[in-house]
């Protein structure tokens, strides 16, 4: 059981991540389905910016492998247009082709 100083640091960290979030123009905001994910806790790992390297990705993806919200993941990856990061087992380039945009800059209309 976590002990009252590290229940006070998750949930300071949950309302700061909420408050980020909250602040984005966010199509999907839907995230209970995070409580799920096989990443949880693992945020270095998964949501980096430009340029890591391939042990990281495939590392970041094996993880997603198994993940029973992936599907869910993915789908608020691609509704938010998040250009960073692995989510739903997808790169940025990966979700990019799947989204049919040229670029993430064609999206920023769009939000």
């Amino acid at each position: 059981m976590a002990s009252k100083k590290e229940q006070q640091e998750k949930a300071r960290r949950e309302a700061l991540m909420t408050e980020i979030l909250n602040s984005w123009a966010m199509i999907n905001r839907n995230f209970e389905w995070q409580d799920d994910a096989n990443c949880k806790g693992l945020n270095d790992l998964f949501f980096f910016d430009r340029g890591a390297n391939q042990k990281k990705i495939q590392t970041a993806k094996g993880i997603c492998g198994a993940c029973k919200v992936k599907g869910e993941c993915l789908e608020f990856a691609l509704e938010n247009k998040f250009e960073y990061g692995i989510w739903g087992g997808k790169t940025p380039n990966e979700r990019l082709l799947m989204s049919g945009l040229h670029s993430w800059n064609d999206s920023r209309d769009t939000i």
